[in-house]
């Protein structure tokens, strides 16, 4: 089986981190590649690594390049921190490098480029991005990105030979008994009448918008409304903060609420919509493309709290709908991470098949 280097910085640790390891070790199952993981320091990406089980090698790199860097500040980046890369390259059969972000590609390439290893760069944001880091994602074998909203913003230069490739994320199954045991122990520990209405969402910075879209659901519900949030903030009567381990909220929830403006790509919809949750999102950036109208969630076409509560708490009083959509949810993400498989299996196999023969110098 080929080997596949699969570099991380802990300095681009994101929300899609989590997804990418997830797919990673998907793909070593499957059997599509042999997996190999560095990462330059310990941090959040180590832990993942380690609540993963999965073996990496740690390498320390004394400036990363940015994406925007100027070139000289580049090269003296490069020419003080490629050795210990060259030397990893050297002494490891590797057969192909995947980066998971433009900074590691830029940080890497020249090490990669010089034992004329083919890698992939799956860029996860839109970037301001240097004459030199242009040049690096040209000289990529693939590139992709997880979402079409992304692709949209990324340099002409590039654009085209991106392809879409949503991350693979995956969630712990829980069933209907340990569900009900979840949420009967959670309204006992919260002193919680069993009428209250639990939410999970994501939000932009502006945190006084989910605040008027709780009480205002509260209001057309009748009931109390609590809403967890995946990022870090102080506890309020209506809002709870979630830094870690977000998914395990899923089953105390009756449904997911996609509020962040312009969202590039939402790793923690796709995982609420594993777990069987129908999403509510606003009608804008990357929702509307895995969210179908009424049947795996609702596309919301308002940016005001008032009418989104409004929208949410008419959809929430038809239970059997509810239900319905969640359980499609479910099956249309089982179906896009199948998808999104077959499509690495093919483009690996395209790869080796263009490398074959090939060896490293």
């Amino acid at each position: 089986m080929n080997t596949v280097l699969y570099p991380f910085i802990e300095e681009a640790f994101c929300e899609e981190t989590e997804g990418a390891v997830t797919e990673i070790c998907k793909l070593g199952h499957s059997g599509i590649v042999n997996p190999m993981f560095i990462v330059n320091r310990h941090g959040r990406i180590t832990d993942l690594f380690k609540r993963e089980r999965v073996s990496f090698f740690e390498l320390g790199i004394k400036r990363l390049v940015g994406t925007n860097d100027f070139y000289l500040k580049t090269l003296f980046r490069l020419f003080s921190s490629s050795m210990p890369l060259f030397i990893f390259l050297r002494t490891h059969q590797i057969n192909a490098v995947h980066f998971h972000d433009a900074s590691s590609a830029l940080s890497w390439a020249s090490a990669v480029k010089m034992y004329r290893i083919p890698f992939i760069v799956s860029l996860q944001t839109p970037e301001k991005y240097s004459r030199y880091a242009l040049l690096t994602l040209k000289d990529a074998a693939r590139l992709t990105c997880p979402t079409q909203t992304i692709k949209d913003f990324l340099p002409s230069v590039i654009r085209d030979r991106v392809k879409i490739m949503p991350t693979m994320e995956s969630v712990t199954f829980v069933n209907e008994k340990q569900t009900l045991k979840i949420r009967k122990d959670f309204f006992k520990k919260e002193r919680l009448d069993e009428d209250t209405v639990i939410l999970a969402a994501e939000t932009g910075e502006n945190l006084s918008h989910i605040e008027q879209f709780a009480r205002a659901l509260s209001e057309k519900t009748g009931h109390k409304v609590l809403i967890f949030i995946n990022r870090a903030g102080e506890n309020t009567e209506n809002l709870r903060f979630v830094e870690k381990d977000f998914s395990d909220i899923f089953p105390l929830c009756r449904a997911f609420a996609g509020l962040k403006p312009m969202c590039m790509n939402s790793a923690t919809s796709y995982r609420a919509m594993l777990s069987g949750l129908p999403v509510f999102a606003l009608a804008e950036g990357a929702y509307p493309e895995f969210i179908f109208e009424n049947e795996t969630g609702f596309l919301m076409r308002t940016f005001k709290p008032e009418e989104q509560a409004e929208i949410v708490a008419q959809k929430l009083a038809d239970a059997e709908q509810i239900s319905k959509t969640g359980k499609q949810a479910k099956e249309s993400m089982d179906i896009m991470f199948k998808n999104t498989e077959t499509l690495w299996k093919s483009m690996f196999a395209e790869l080796w098949a263009s490398r074959k023969g090939f060896s490293k110098k």
